[in-house]
């Protein structure tokens, strides 16, 4: 139940942000430099599954959390170069728990967010705006999607969302 409200806060807080500023939660460089959409939040998990983004590169969500958290003070992983030129009016769009370490449920020292099982979230951003969100080996309709691997720690991408290793999997498109 916690992970399903933690993607909730997670998806409505980058929704709520765009619709204050207009783009989405990450940096300038990103939301400029790619006409596909993006997912963060795999770097650093223990499962057998590894999902990369379209470039096939990995990138942790620490970018998307540390701009939703405002840079606020004390905020884990510290501030990133240009970071408050996306977040200017420094608004708090994510109130998530802080942790002193990384293996935890909530937001850990480097800045990733992480499921009650220490897993870090997933998340997928329709960049390219057209209204899919597609990443993780997944398509899947809306502008942001968020989920874990669950309890298992495990996902297959060659099978549907809700079934073998996938069942604990924790999902929430908007």
């Amino acid at each position: 139940m916690t992970a399903k409200v933690d993607a909730v806060n997670l998806a409505t807080a980058m929704q709520t942000f765009r619709a204050e500023y207009g783009y989405w939660p990450v940096s300038e460089e990103r939301a400029r430099g790619t006409n596909r959409d993006f997912t963060f939040g795999t770097e650093g998990t223990s499962s057998a599954c590894v999902v990369t983004n379209g470039s096939g590169r990995e990138a942790n969500n620490s970018e998307v959390v540390r701009i939703l958290m405002a840079n606020e003070a004390g905020a884990p992983g510290g501030n990133l170069p240009g970071q408050d030129l996306r977040n200017p009016r420094k608004i708090l769009f994510l109130h998530a728990k802080t942790l002193g370490d990384n293996g935890r449920g909530g937001v850990g020292i480097d800045g990733v967010f992480r499921d009650p099982w220490g897993n870090p979230y997933i998340i997928t951003l329709d960049l390219n705006g057209d209204g899919w969100c597609e990443g993780g080996g997944y398509r899947m309709k809306g502008a942001v999607s968020v989920w874990s691997f669950g309890r298992d720690k495990k996902a297959n991408l060659k099978e549907a969302r809700d079934v073998g290793v996938n069942k604990d999997n924790i999902h929430f498109d908007r």
